[in-house]
């Protein structure tokens, strides 16, 4: 073996490890930095989704009080034909309880 080798051999040893050691830091370094930044991209578009979402939500609930509105389901019993009961059509649960009329 040369004597040259001999001599370095530890310590070439221990330069090969630390430049591997530092190459595999770099990487981990370079993974999680990457990662990070496409968990903020994701981050983003969720909270752009979330906002259309909202949005969406308070549409659906204005159009929902708005098809419950009493003059609303007033034009829609008209049309379907439906009008206000006349007298004598209307029974009052406290009478049906008491009995038939006597």
């Amino acid at each position: 073996m040369n004597i040259r080798l001999r001599r370095h051999g530890p310590v070439l040893g221990i330069l090969l490890a630390a430049s591997l050691g530092l190459s595999v830091a770099a990487g981990v370094l370079v993974y999680a930095r990457t990662s990070i930044t496409l968990l903020r991209y994701r981050h983003g578009d969720l909270v752009d989704l979330e906002n259309t979402l909202r949005s969406d939500v308070e549409k659906l609930e204005l159009k929902a009080a708005a098809l419950a509105s009493p003059v609303h389901l007033e034009k829609k019993a008209r049309d379907l034909g439906l009008h206000y009961p006349k007298t004598g059509q209307i029974i009052h649960l406290d009478d049906v309880a008491a009995g038939p009329p006597q």
